[in-house]
């Protein structure tokens, strides 16, 4: 199992953005969902899945361009 940092740290996030992104405050880039999805061995389309389906947090949900996120309001 994975930390949350573990997972910043392999998606190329920080915890903040991963926080903010596990509390629903902001939307993840397709490179971001892309990153993630990486780092458990996923493909995006599943991550994308779980995202959307509010599996959160990532970091023990999972079994083993520019980076900016939009918020949400």
């Amino acid at each position: 199992m994975l930390t949350q940092r573990e997972v910043a740290e392999r998606a190329g996030l920080t915890i903040t953005t991963l926080s903010r992104i596990e509390n629903e405050k902001v939307i993840p880039t397709f490179r971001t969902i892309r990153n993630l999805a990486a780092v458990f061995d996923i493909s995006p389309q599943e991550m994308r899945d779980i995202l959307v389906g509010n599996q959160l947090p990532l970091w023990t949900s999972i079994v083993p361009e520019d980076g900016f996120e939009k918020e949400l309001h």
